[in-house]
């Protein structure tokens, strides 16, 4: 996204067939993609979407068959594409998309791409949730926590700085290429926004999605009150002049956000301001 790279992309290999239709979850983490892409393969009929160019998931075996190429992860995202209607969907996150945008052009692998964008409104309680879950390496409500995670503001600050960095990046490479994704917002998730993603692609798929695909998914949204009280204590850090954050010594960029931070410290104000709504803040 937005980068000029060296390399020449490989085409795709001669007799290449793309799949009937292609969809993309662009996002980032504890945005709701689990959540969205457990939904989508529940129906049977719109592909498996998951993480197929993270390269920590392809180094750990956890797909059969890749050969820690973009070019054979190609091949497997098309080998997921369900019958009849052919159809296979993807997530991506932005450092995801710069790997593979280094050696294809995904576009012409899987023409006519149909983009979700998946983002949340309540960036801080993304920032905080990605630091709970990156200490305890609890990713979804099923897996049990290694460690008790611990505050740390400077990994919060860094990971708010990630999301807000991530959103913007999405919305130029969209905005470049004349792009008009769905929208999807994590909040709206439980509240029809599944049933309006599924419909959409299954629309656009001309196919029709399993009917208990509902009973089926049974992820559901994590919170914990460790996570409030993590908020609470991080807007209260964010006015405080002792904190470290707040000292002259950092980089212009930490200094940047801490005068913004300082200036915006309720809920909302950590919201696309264009999208707020009223939402529960649980994380």
């Amino acid at each position: 996204m937005g980068i000029f790279w060296a390399k020449r992309q490989a085409a795709p290999p001669a007799g290449w067939l793309p799949p009937k239709m292609t969809y993309a979850i662009a996002s980032h983490a504890r945005s709701g993609s689990n959540l969205l892409s457990s939904a989508l393969k529940e129906t049977k009929v719109l592909g498996r979407p998951t993480e197929y160019f993270n390269r920590y998931m392809i180094e750990h075996g956890s797909f059969e068959g890749a050969d820690g190429t973009v070019e054979k992860q190609c091949q497997l995202i098309r080998n997921s594409a369900t019958e009849p209607g052919g159809v296979c969907g993807m997530k991506l996150f932005p450092r995801q998309f710069d790997w593979a945008a280094q050696h294809v052009n995904l576009p012409e692998w899987f023409p006519n791409m149909t983009w979700v964008w998946l983002r949340r409104r309540d960036i801080l309680g993304q920032a905080i949730s990605w630091e709970f879950a990156s200490q305890s390496q609890a990713w979804t409500h099923i897996e049990k926590a290694n460690q008790q995670p611990v505050y740390d503001f400077n990994e919060i600050s860094r990971r708010l700085v990630i999301v807000s960095v991530s959103d913007a990046r999405w919305n130029h490479y969209f905005a470049a290429r004349c792009i008009t994704p769905m929208e999807v917002w994590f909040e709206d998730l439980p509240h029809g926004g599944l049933e309006q993603v599924i419909g959409h692609l299954a629309q656009k798929a001309n196919v029709v999605p399993a009917k208990d695909w509902k009973a089926q998914n049974k992820m559901e949204r994590q919170s914990d009150p460790a996570k409030d009280e993590w908020r609470e204590r991080f807007l209260a850090d964010c006015k405080s002049d002792l904190h470290p954050l707040m000292q002259p010594k950092l980089s212009p960029s930490f200094k940047l956000l801490s005068r913004w931070l300082r200036s915006k410290l309720t809920v909302e104000d950590f919201m696309n301001p264009a999208q707020a709504k009223s939402i529960t803040t649980q994380a």
